[in-house]
């Protein structure tokens, strides 16, 4: 008997219902294990701290305590987790200050759902994955 790899464990983190259902039903889908979902930057805490996932999805425009405020104490907290940046927020001005503050990627909403799984599985097979975005994520030359 061929032992099988464990899924990757996830916890989705972003205020939007619809982009947690969205997120976690492409995740299943995908052969990873949603562990949890948190509409705010505490209860995502509160959340990793139990479940120490693989990988977290972190948007960074939440309310009360939004994903930048939270990534040092989900990093502090939870070493071995890998987190991405998920959001609506262009790379340019976010890019420097989410990777100074410890996250492993980032991802701009409107990627598709195929290319958000295979740059996350990217993400928890390696150390560090480039930025991921609908548009390029460099300043023009």
């Amino acid at each position: 008997m061929v032992a099988t790899a464990q899924p990757v464990r996830v916890v989705v983190v972003d205020d939007s219902p619809d982009i947690r259902d969205l997120l976690r039903l492409q995740l299943d889908a995908d052969g990873f294990e949603v562990v949890g979902v948190a509409a705010d930057g505490r209860t995502a805490l509160e959340m990793c701290r139990r479940e120490q996932p693989d990988v977290v999805t972190l948007d960074l425009a939440m309310p009360g305590i939004g994903g930048l405020e939270a990534l040092p104490t989900l990093r502090h907290d939870c070493p071995h987790t890998k987190v991405v940046v998920y959001t609506a927020y262009d790379g340019f001005a976010r890019l420097a200050q989410v990777r100074d503050a410890g996250a492993a990627a980032y991802i701009t909403k409107g990627v598709s759902m195929r290319r958000l799984t295979e740059h996350l599985r990217r993400v928890f097979d390696s150390d560090a994955a480039e930025p991921v975005g609908p548009f390029p994520l460099r300043p023009p030359a």
